[in-house]
């Protein structure tokens, strides 16, 4: 069993296939493998014995491998939207009242 890095995996051209540098795809020990944000590179844990020689194939160390799926497992992910704008949306609500209940003081004030 290797660890290794694949770097440039995904091709400029995206009706092409990724491209694993030669590496038998079905030796990858199930659900191993793991990208980056923007799928150039991905880590991986591979049962091939022989490994091609490839610049873009690194061996790594199992360390390295779980520390980056734990950078992956622990990176901030992006609120969902629509529940960013229902709080937008409370919070202007809640502001719009605030501001309603100050006017009629002022105006019931006045009179």
């Amino acid at each position: 069993m290797k660890f290794i890095r694949i770097n440039n995996i995904n091709p400029t051209d995206p009706s092409y296939p990724s491209d694993y540098k030669g590496l038998d795809i079905s030796l990858f020990k199930g659900a191993s493998a793991l990208y980056d944000e923007d799928y150039t590179y991905c880590y991986t844990i591979t049962l091939q014995k022989d490994i091609p020689v490839h610049a873009d194939i690194i061996e790594v160390t199992e360390a390295e491998y779980l520390q980056f799926k734990s950078d992956l497992e622990n990176r901030p992910t992006l609120q969902d939207p629509i529940e960013l704008l229902r709080e937008e949306y409370d919070s202007l609500k809640k502001s719009q009242l605030e501001q309603d209940e100050l006017i009629m003081e002022l105006y019931l004030g006045g009179m």
